[in-house]
């Protein structure tokens, strides 16, 4: 399945590193991008596996960070990336624009 990334999901994403790079190293910044692209080969691998959080929008959590990946099932080949979110933050936050 292939999957897009919203341009605000991009814009968490590179957040995320560079605050996990400037707070704490480079090598907790690698950590977590692998775990994140990890979740999102588990998302293209079965979209409908995860828990839906509001009407079309499902959520995949991270394990060893508190971050949450929302994304939306576009069709039967494609889904798109949201948000990548702290869990902590906004907690009933989701975006829903395409």
């Amino acid at each position: 399945m292939k999957v897009r990334y919203h341009a605000l999901a991009r814009q968490d994403v590179l957040t995320i590193l560079e605050y996990y790079e400037r707070e704490a190293d480079h090598e907790i910044a690698v950590k977590f991008f692998a775990e994140l692209e990890h979740c999102i080969r588990r998302i293209a691998r079965g979209p409908n596996s995860f828990p839906e959080i509001a009407k079309g929008v499902r959520r995949c959590l991270l394990n060893r960070f508190p971050y949450q990946i929302n994304y939306e099932i576009l069709n039967s080949s494609e889904v798109k990336i949201l948000v990548v979110k702290h869990q902590r933050r906004d907690p009933d936050f989701v975006l829903t624009v395409k």
